[in-house]
């Protein structure tokens, strides 16, 4: 619960969050924040589940059964949200082909991550950069945790993400 609130300050609204597995940070921050959610979730077990906590919770907004990759393609989603936050779903580029396309201009990927090679922050650095966004910022939490923001700052091309699968086969960049 607290790692999730750790990214509080840094989410506004409309939000999403990416591959919500169990609902974090996703539902801590729609409690704590009293800010509607989207929640995109790919596994049918857990998207349930998270429907399902919805109503006695008092939470507001919805859940998204649908891959990432297809649901950034969506009218009703792609470049909508100025937060997008994302926890341990694979490698900062692919995290980043995933979570920029959600956002609005001038949102915010709030990425929750642990250490960092120079190498991978490299191509975190090229990755943002083809997707319309770069990094504004890194925090330094307790031990190796990190908090690093993405600012969207112009369109993402239309090809990104690729189709289902590639980004995590092949990152961005690396």
């Amino acid at each position: 619960m607290l790692d999730s609130l750790s990214v509080a300050s840094y989410v506004g609204h409309p939000y999403a969050d990416v591959g919500s597995g169990a609902g974090f940070p996703a539902v801590p921050l729609g409690i704590a924040l009293s800010v509607p959610i989207t929640v995109i979730e790919s596994n049918a077990k857990k998207a349930q589940f998270l429907d399902s906590l919805f109503a006695p919770l008092a939470l507001d907004g919805h859940v998204v059964h649908d891959r990432a990759e297809r649901a950034a393609h969506r009218t009703d989603l792609r470049e909508r949200f100025r937060a997008v936050t994302c926890r341990a779903l694979g490698p900062i580029a692919t995290v980043a082909e995933l979570t920029v396309p959600l956002l609005a201009l001038g949102g915010a990927a709030v990425l929750q991550r642990g250490a960092m090679e120079p190498t991978e922050r490299a191509s975190l650095q090229d990755a943002a950069l083809i997707l319309g966004a770069r990094v504004e910022q890194e925090v330094r939490l307790e031990g190796a945790r990190r908090i690093v923001i993405l600012r969207k700052e112009r369109q993402t091309p239309d090809r990104f993400p690729r189709r289902i699968g590639v980004p995590h086969k092949r990152p961005l960049c690396t």
